[in-house]
């Protein structure tokens, strides 16, 4: 299954490397290339991935971080991340609250997340 992970921030790229590790082709999409660039070089900028676990996906061929949109085609799911302000290192998430959820709430069964 291929499944695009738009955002690469501490929401979106633990969910893609998750995703990958669970078997899928995973594109790990962002709009910052030196995000990017730091990913594909398997160098993790969040606490909840090691860069151990990126670099094995990344090896393996099922995660691929990218910065162009035409790589997004042909996707099976999509999982959009938005970026939300951190409050005392808590993330804010007013903004979004009261906000009816999309089509699926849970991931799909056999993600193993």
């Amino acid at each position: 299954m291929k499944v695009v992970v738009a955002g690469q921030g501490y929401v979106g790229l633990p969910l893609a490397v998750r995703a990958a590790e669970a078997g899928h082709r995973v594109v790990g999409y962002d709009v910052d290339p030196d995000r990017v660039q730091r990913l594909a070089a398997a160098e993790s900028y969040v606490k909840d991935v090691a860069s151990s676990r990126l670099r094995a996906v990344l090896d393996s061929g099922a995660y691929c971080p990218t910065a162009d949109a035409a790589a997004l085609a042909g996707f099976d799911i999509a999982v959009i991340t938005v970026p939300t302000s951190l409050r005392d290192g808590i993330p804010e998430c007013s903004p979004t609250s009261g906000r009816r959820p999309g089509r699926r709430s849970s991931p799909p069964r056999g993600w193993g997340l």
